[in-house]
């Protein structure tokens, strides 16, 4: 039995910010249980134009094109064991379900200087996968999970690389589903209102190492109320 873990370049401000600092392309990881890329669980932005407004995603290849560009990815493929599968499962399906996870804002923001902050019940794509990692026996971080970034896993999984290549961002984008509410446009008062929201609970829990008591999952999720009536992307 086998998982995958994908490295991915994204042509976000981030993305960029990362790839000059990394070295690397690959500013992106995400997680799937086959090859298909159609089903992976990864932390990443809830729609394409919210990058403060992030979590995990359900997520498939035509999530990673942004713009015009073609993007680069290197897939890995890695044994494990049907017990291992098992663990895998309910790590992902307890974490999904927990509406108390957010985006690790801090680790992002200051990714070039401080590469990972722990912050409660929170987490950025390599930490992600990281965890994910951790309940297979093929892999052994070398650093603590919320220290793992895409050029960790660069380094750690170059023996498990299956395929390197390119996504071409017009098959990409034929190939969307058009009424998947992630390619639709968010008002901006609503991914401003929402991201300051998540900054401001990452903080309460960077000091205070839990949960604050007025913390509501639902301003942290986009609704069809934060929806303008035009699609972002054709």
């Amino acid at each position: 039995m086998y998982i995958y873990v994908t490295l991915v370049e994204l042509h976000t401000i981030a993305g960029r910010l990362m790839k000059l600092f990394s070295g690397i392309p690959y500013s992106h990881v995400t997680f799937s249980f086959d090859e298909s890329l159609e089903d992976c669980h990864a932390i990443q932005a809830r729609n394409i134009g919210t990058p403060l407004v992030a979590g995990y995603v359900n997520e498939n290849k035509s999530y990673w094109i942004k713009n015009e560009k073609n993007i680069r990815y290197v897939k890995y493929k890695i044994p494990v064991t049907e017990e291992e599968v098992e663990k895998i499962k309910k790590f992902i399906d307890e974490y999904s379900n927990d509406t108390e996870n957010l985006y690790n804002m801090y680790s992002a923001v200051t990714y070039i200087f401080a590469h990972g902050i722990k912050i409660y019940k929170t987490m950025l794509c390599g930490e992600f996968v990281a965890e994910i990692l951790n309940n297979t026996s093929s892999v052994k971080l070398t650093k603590p999970a919320h220290k793992i970034f895409p050029k960790d896993l660069y380094e750690l999984l170059k023996e498990f690389k299956e395929h390197e290549g390119i996504l071409l961002a017009s098959e990409m984008k034929k190939n969307r589903d058009k009424s998947n509410p992630y390619f639709n446009k968010v008002k901006t008062s609503s991914h401003w209102k929402k991201g300051l929201y998540i900054l401001k609970e990452n903080t309460y829990r960077l000091i205070f190492k839990k949960v604050s008591k007025k913390y509501d999952c639902l301003k942290t999720r986009l609704n069809e109320n934060d929806y303008k009536t035009v699609r972002l992307v054709d």
